[in-house]
C-alpha cells in the first residue's frame, strides 16, 4: 500500500477534492498547499497537488 500526500488550498477531505481517491486502498494525508508544508512534508511514495481553482499558485509549489 502506498503512501500518498494530496495538497490542497481546500479544507474538504480527499475524496471531496479527488473523488477517485476513496476508489484506492492507500493511505492518504492532507496538506495545505504551501511552500512550508512541502519543505516538511513527511516521506510519501506520491504527492498529489490540487490545483482546480488557483493553477497559478499551484505553479509555485512545483
Amino acid at each position: 500500500m502506498a503512501t500518498l500526500l494530496l495538497f490542497t488550498p481546500s479544507t474538504s477531505t480527499s475524496s471531496q477534492v479527488l473523488p477517485a481517491l476513496s476508489l484506492v486502498d492507500h493511505t492518504v494525508r492532507v496538506l495545505p498547499a504551501s511552500a512550508s508544508a512541502a519543505a516538511q512534508a513527511p516521506e510519501a511514495d506520491l504527492w498529489l497537488l490540487d490545483a482546480q481553482h488557483n493553477l497559478v499558485a499551484a505553479k509555485t509549489l512545483c
